[in-house]
C-alpha cells in the first residue's frame, strides 16, 4: 500500500505505525505492564514503505525507540533485500523456524513462502537506520519466462514454503544505494 514519510519532528505512535506500515496487522505490544494508550509514542524518526511498482516496495528507516516493545506483523509471501547501516537490531523471531538477524553493514536477505507471523523486541533507546526492498511472489511472476536464464531462480527459491534468510558480505555499492533512498524524496510511481 503506497505510504509517505511521517515528518522527522513528532514521535511516532502506534496508531502513526498501523497507518503507515506496508504490512497490514503490524501490531506494537509494551514489555512494561501499563496500559499502552493509542497517542502514546513509541518511536521518534522516519519510517517510510512505498510500493513503487506492483508487487515491488522500497522501505527506509531512521528511527529511535522511545518504549520498550514487541512488534508483531504478519508478513506476507515476500522476498527483503535490506541494509542496516546504524545501529542495532534484535532477531526477528518466527515461529518453528531459526531465528533472522541482521548485522550493521552486511545486506541480508529474508524469504518468506507462505504468510508468516514474526515478532521483534525493540529497547528504549534503540536506534535503527536501515533501507532495502520488498519483493512479492506478483512481481516475481512478471519475470516467469526470464528465471531460468538470469539469475532469478535463486530469488524465486526464497518464496517456496517455509523460511528462509542469507547474510551476505558487507558491499560498499548497496551501502551508496541504501543511504540514496534514505536520502531521496521522490514521491511519484516508477514505470513498469
Amino acid at each position: 500500500m503506497p505510504s509517505s514519510p511521517l515528518p522527522v519532528a513528532r514521535g511516532l505512535s502506534v496508531a502513526d505505525i498501523l497507518r503507515q506500515a506496508a504490512q497490514p496487522s503490524l501490531t506494537a505490544n509494551p514489555l512494561a505492564t501499563d496500559r499502552l494508550e493509542a497517542d502514546r509514542s513509541i518511536v521518534s524518526g522516519q519510517l517510510v514503505s512505498r510500493e513503487v511498482q506492483r508487487g515491488l516496495f522500497v522501505n527506509t528507516h531512521d528511527i529511535v525507540y522511545l518504549s520498550d516493545c514487541v512488534l508483531d506483523a504478519r508478513k506476507g509471501s515476500s522476498l527483503s533485500c535490506g541494509l542496516l547501516l546504524a545501529g542495532d537490531v534484535a532477531p526477528i523471531g518466527i515461529a518453528g523456524y531459526a531465528p533472522v538477524q541482521q548485522l550493521r553493514g552486511r545486506p541480508f536477505l529474508f524469504g518468506l513462502g507462505q504468510p508468516t507471523q514474526c515478532e521483534r523486541l525493540w529497547r528504549a533507546g534503540t536506534r535503527s537506520r536501515g533501507a532495502g526492498i520488498t519483493l512479492t511472489p506478483a512481481f516475481l511472476e512478471r519475470f516467469g519466462e526470464y528465471i531460468a536464464d538470469d539469475g532469478l531462480a535463486i530469488l524465486h527459491d526464497y518464496l517456496r514454503p517455509g523460511a528462509r534468510s542469507t547474510v551476505l558480505p558487507p558491499s560498499r555499492p548497496l551501502a551508496l544505494i541504501a543511504g540514496r533512498l534514505l536520502a531521496h524524496h521522490y514521491q511519484g510511481p516508477i514505470p513498469e
